[in-house]
């Protein structure tokens, strides 16, 4: 794609973080909240920011938009969802509070793979991150249709919308197995901190 892409960055923290057993986004790491880090992140993109969380009032504080999902209970695809209908830009990059090692060259290296007609999503060693993905406003459609008939899994909306795996792990010059590192127990925490 040449033209200047309008892009938001929508931060999704709709769960409740039973597994991790407290607020997630709360939690320390290296000093600074996973919030904060996916906020700087975020912001290396584009100014655009929003925030997708279920439990907005815990965080007015912060300088964003935040929004819960449209259908409450459905899982990360919701969260895609709300993003895009939100989002006042054409295209929404996604990205999940709990990678503290995802950087911003991840989301530009995707960019240039984007089309019209179908979402990007990265690809590591371990399979498709659809929760580090690229997507245009008008996937709201059938993503509505999907939560309508609770065909919740990612992996097949990407596929009904011929997505494009992009294979971060063997063409992306900085990739280490650590930027797909998310936490979802305390545990994984105190390891990623102790790499």
């Amino acid at each position: 794609m040449n033209r200047k892409i309008e892009l938001s960055v929508a931060i999704l923290a709709g769960g409740q973080s039973r597994r991790f057993g407290s607020n997630k986004q709360a939690a320390l790491f290296k000093g600074k909240t996973l919030l904060q880090i996916a906020l700087e992140t975020a912001r290396e993109i584009t100014p655009n920011v929003l925030f997708i969380s279920n439990v907005p009032v815990e965080y007015k504080g912060q300088s964003l938009p935040v929004y819960p999902d449209i259908y409450k209970g459905k899982g990360p695809l919701a969260g895609i969802h709300s993003a895009l209908v939100h989002s006042l830009t054409e295209y929404v990059a996604v990205m999940p509070v709990d990678m503290p090692l995802l950087t911003a060259g991840v989301y530009r290296f995707l960019l240039p793979f984007l089309t019209n007609e179908q979402p990007v999503v990265a690809e590591s060693e371990k399979g498709m991150e659809p929760l580090v993905s690229v997507w245009n406003k008008k996937h709201s459609v059938l993503i509505e249709d999907r939560l309508k008939q609770n065909l919740l899994s990612i992996h097949r909306c990407v596929k009904a919308l011929k997505g494009k795996k992009i294979p971060v792990h063997s063409e992306y010059e900085a990739y280490r197995s650590e930027l797909f590192a998310n936490i979802n127990f305390p545990e994984e925490l105190a390891q990623l901190l102790s790499r």
